[in-house]
């Protein structure tokens, strides 16, 4: 594959992963909002699920603002990639 070809690959299947964690993070924050009507009952259950979730949450929109991703390419003994 040429340089240009594994270039707009590799932009594509960021444009995949970005989207699978924006449907992540859409889900956690649908979540979140759900907890205390869930849980409400056990305050003590619910604290720590929704700074569980809100945790996760901050992860997620980190990875979102500031992807990384990285690439290895190997060589066989022969010196092919």
């Amino acid at each position: 594959m040429n340089q240009m070809k594994e270039f707009e690959y590799e932009k594509q299947k960021l444009g995949e992963i970005l989207d699978g964690l924006e449907e992540t993070l859409d889900g956690e924050r649908l979540r979140l909002k759900a907890l205390p009507n869930q849980y409400g009952h056990n305050p003590r259950l619910l604290q720590s699920l929704m700074s569980m979730t809100s945790q996760k949450i901050a992860g997620i929109e980190n990875h979102i603002d500031k992807p990384y991703f990285a690439r290895i390419d190997f060589k066989n003994l022969n010196g092919k990639q």
